[in-house]
């Protein structure tokens, strides 16, 4: 299966800075590449077009007839004229531009750093990763930076999405912290709405503590200390669909659940970070054996399905169900 992140005239469509991510694609740039070098090297100068939807029946003669199927339009790209999907006709575009435009200001006036770019599935969709300023120091070692995440599809497969991101900077996993209460700082925009870059940042809150108060969780979450049971249960409990009873062994199976499970009992025993006091032993390694098990072990078809998986897909529910789990156990010890 080809590469989500495909290749186009000889280079992929991904630009990144810093070390190489780890499924190892994309052009490297320089810190402070300008937004117009970062759309050239990730393969993002293009545009989405659209066309109305036509159909042919036989006519005099057998001579086709052309009909306009009104309440309906193609998205294409306009380099290719690759057809994208057939949407709606009130389905709104969010440009690839726009999705680093976005960033601009932030960039410019807010000492934001662009991090990641490019597109997946043929351009269906786009996304750029910027660096906040600002990173948490979890038991003085355990560094962990603060992202923004803006996606658009244009396969009808997710709203255009900005979600606050943190990366744990000795593994690389990835999590939302915009998953508690009602998600504040993680904003959905139907493509049925008008994409307005204001509203989202003031929506998203990014003058707000969110990810101040993100950091007092994990700060709490390497302070509650855990056993090598707990945390066997609590990976049983996320892979299962019902709690697990005191008596786990009968499930501990061949299948797919259980070499989630047993690749998660790794990632916290040995895995990238595991022996750091913030994580060995604590509910903060818990979950990161979760999230590291999810970006880099979990089963895929190619590491870029896995890429996706892990920001927008079944993955990502994992991770969310995961802090969703710590958070009530934090709330339960505390009661």
């Amino acid at each position: 299966m080809a590469h989500l992140i495909y290749t186009t005239q000889g280079e992929d469509s991904m630009a990144y800075v810093g070390n190489v991510p780890w499924h190892g694609l994309g052009q490297r740039l320089p810190e402070n590449a300008p937004l117009e070098v970062w759309a050239k090297k990730a393969h993002l100068e293009w545009g989405v077009g659209e066309s109305v939807v036509q159909y042919h029946i036989p006519g005099f003669r057998d001579m086709p007839i052309a009909f306009n199927f009104d309440n309906r339009k193609t998205l294409f790209r306009t380099d290719t004229m690759q057809p994208l999907e057939v949407v709606s006709k009130n389905y709104k575009v969010v440009q690839p531009a726009e999705i680093l435009e976005f960033y601009r200001d932030l960039v410019e006036y807010h000492g934001w750093k662009m991090h990641t770019a490019g597109s997946l599935d043929e351009g269906r969709r786009v996304w750029a990763l910027a660096k906040m300023e600002g990173s948490l120091r979890i038991k003085g070692q355990d560094v962990v930076d603060q992202y923004a995440l803006l996606a658009t599809s244009y396969d009808k497969t997710m709203a255009t999405t900005f979600m606050p991101t943190s990366v744990r900077v000795v593994c690389n996993n990835t999590l939302s912290f915009a998953y508690d209460g009602q998600g504040e700082g993680c904003v959905r925009i139907a493509h049925c709405d008008k994409f307005d870059p204001k509203k989202i940042k003031i929506e998203a809150g990014l003058l707000d503590d969110t990810f101040g108060e993100f950091g007092r969780k994990i700060e709490e979450m390497s302070n509650i200390r855990v056993t090598d049971d707990f945390a066997v249960k609590f990976f049983m409990n996320l892979m299962h669909d019902e709690r697990m009873a005191d008596d786990y062994t009968d499930v501990m199976v061949d299948g797919p659940k259980a070499k989630a499970i047993s690749g998660m009992i790794e990632q916290y025993g040995t895995g990238a970070g595991s022996d750091m006091v913030s994580s060995e032993d604590t509910l903060w390694g818990v979950l990161n054996a979760v999230t590291a098990w999810v970006d880099h072990d979990k089963p895929a078809r190619t590491i870029n399905n896995r890429f996706k998986a892990g920001q927008w897909g079944p993955g990502a529910a994992i991770k969310k169900a995961a802090w969703a789990a710590a958070s009530d156990y934090m709330e339960k010890i505390a009661a």
